[in-house]
């Protein structure tokens, strides 16, 4: 694998657990704690550079997120929470088992309660608290419906992936350094669980 981008920031230096995953492209700066468990996806910043930023134990930060700490705040990630893809983070806190969807957005001195989801593209503005295992929606976010006992199992299901999806990439991403150096036998392109389903006709025009 090569460098990550780690950096120390007046006198702060990210500490990560040995049994997390951060993707080499990356970006921890200053005061970051990444506990046991967790995945930090690609191109994910976390910027500690005005207050801490604590991922606790099996939460993830997924593919192109934004977590910047704001001035005498943190972002605190309490066990199991979980950022979608290309969420933007200032200043908050996640408690547990809280799922944030692709594109969220949760601003200074929010606490999203334990159990509860935030749907995708949703904006939680500043100092708003969301209710337990609830379900927020829209710019600014309001409250939706309260979730079944099924879907906050699911929420938790999917942080454990997650922290199963760490300890492989731990084992086995590795950097193809020069791709010329292998030549790849032609072979049907499609997904796996598409390569039994019938090739469509061509249409004579």
């Amino acid at each position: 694998m090569h460098a990550q981008h780690i950096y120390s920031f007046d006198g702060h230096t990210p500490r990560i657990h040995p049994g997390a995953y951060v993707h080499p492209s990356a970006c921890l700066i200053g005061d970051v704690q990444v506990g046991e468990g967790c995945f930090v996806g690609p191109h994910a910043t976390l910027r500690a550079d005005h207050g801490p930023i604590c991922l606790e134990a099996m939460s993830n930060v997924q593919d192109n997120c934004v977590l910047h700490s704001c001035p005498d705040g943190a972002v605190l990630l309490h066990r199991f929470a979980q950022i979608g893809h290309g969420a933007v983070l200032r200043g908050c806190t996640l408690m547990e088992n809280c799922l944030v969807g692709i594109h969220a957005t949760v601003l200074d001195g929010a606490v999203l309660g334990p159990d509860s989801m935030l749907a995708a593209q949703a904006l939680v503005t500043a100092g708003v608290r969301t209710e337990v295992a609830s379900l927020y929606a829209g710019s600014p976010a309001r409250f939706v419906r309260s979730l079944s006992h099924d879907a906050v199992t699911a929420q938790r299901e999917g942080a454990l992936r997650y922290a199963h999806a760490a300890a492989e990439y731990r084992a086995k991403l590795r950097l193809v350094a020069d791709q010329t150096a292998t030549r790849p036998e032609p072979r049907d392109m499609r997904p796996r669980h598409l390569s039994a389903f019938p090739t469509w006709p061509r249409t004579s025009r």
